[in-house]
């Protein structure tokens, strides 16, 4: 009838409509997560504690003079904690100003495997991180645009699963270049040998963590809990059977690149620093535990703070009264053992 449009011109607005939607919706849902991320703050880890100079200046003096050969910024502050990990990180993500608003984080069980020398090429890669600025703050915003994607995914709006999806392959390739930059000042501080020995160190006794990760739970369905987190990892990776070890290597070896890795395979990393063949300018082949005053007391409060936070224990009705010492439960085990083999 007179006065009505077309069916046809209807329809042409309707898609032009839904098409100019369409091209708004990324951006729109960009602000939506950039307006949640930033009245969400910054988390930090609970389980970590927080280094001071005054009690730790050993591993204070031993950083600055890192950062110092590197010429990168000085973090404000360490943290240990319990996780087979160490990495850089923005205090106040980004809000933080770049150069003395860093905060360094070595998982107590990373410290226990290496001697000074592996450490430090540990360490030197995370500030070669720090060294990279603006890539560093573009890889936070990325990560924790990522980060806020799945968690909302897994909270049951699974919609935001495939722009996580799309921003994690996004940002891959920058990730990668940032790894192999941040070997380079690795490997020119540490030196190959150093880089290659940390590498194998890392993935035999990061396979052990999580054999180490399985027993705790097992044991604390037996009603034990182990007093000192890294000696039971140590233990587990220096027991391991000779084909698992095998397995560990030829596994690295057949590594191979997928699109969607923040990280080069092991492989080709240890390959490019031995390319380097550089000796390195630090040289200090010590226990990287000498670096921490109080390392014992220090690893067992630590070993609370993550039983605490992993299985749901009150922190301050939690103390050594209610673990087990590691050398019981080792006697207890090879006590086991024998009798097993009497029988046998």
């Amino acid at each position: 009838s007179k006065g009505m449009l077309h069916p046809a011109i209807g329809l042409t607005y309707a898609v032009v409509a839904a098409a100019i939607a369409a091209c708004w919706l990324p951006t729109l849902i960009l602000l939506y997560v950039g307006f949640n991320m930033l009245f969400a703050g910054s988390h930090r880890d609970k389980t970590a504690t927080q280094l001071t100079r005054e009690t730790q200046p050993v591993m204070y003096e031993f950083v600055d003079q890192i950062c110092d050969k590197l010429g990168a910024p000085k973090p404000c502050r360490i943290d240990l904690n319990c996780d087979f990990n160490a990495y850089a990180s923005l205090r106040r993500g980004l809000f933080s100003s770049g150069q003395n608003d860093l905060v360094l984080t070595i998982g107590i069980p990373f410290i226990a495997i290496q001697n000074t020398e592996q450490l430090a090429s540990v360490i030197a890669h995370e500030f070669g991180h720090f060294r990279q600025g603006g890539a560093m703050k573009a890889s936070y915003l990325i990560g924790s645009i990522t980060q806020w994607f799945v968690t909302t995914a897994h909270a049951g709006s699974a919609y935001f699963y495939w722009f996580g999806y799309l921003t994690h392959a996004l940002s891959g390739s920058l990730s990668r270049e940032m790894e192999w930059d941040a070997d380079r000042h690795s490997v020119q501080l540490a030196g190959s040998k150093a880089f290659e020995e940390s590498s194998a160190l890392i993935e035999r006794f990061g396979a052990a963590y999580q054999v180490t990760i399985d027993n705790l739970i097992m044991l604390f369905h037996s009603g034990a809990l182990v007093d000192n987190i890294p000696r039971f990892m140590m233990h587990i990776g220096r027991t391991l059977p000779a084909s698992t070890v095998r397995r560990i290597a030829e596994s690295t070896e057949q590594q191979r690149l997928d699109r969607l890795d923040s990280h080069p395979p092991t492989r080709d990393r240890v390959k490019a620093a031995r390319a380097m063949n550089r000796p390195g300018i630090l040289h200090l082949n010590r226990p990287a535990t000498d670096l921490v005053d109080h390392w014992k007391p220090l690893c067992e409060r630590i070993t609370l703070d993550f039983y605490a936070e992993s299985l749901g224990f009150d922190r301050k009705e939690i103390n050594e009264s209610h673990v087990t010492p590691l050398d019981e439960l080792l006697r207890k085990e090879h006590k086991l053992l024998l009798d097993l083999a009497e029988k046998s």
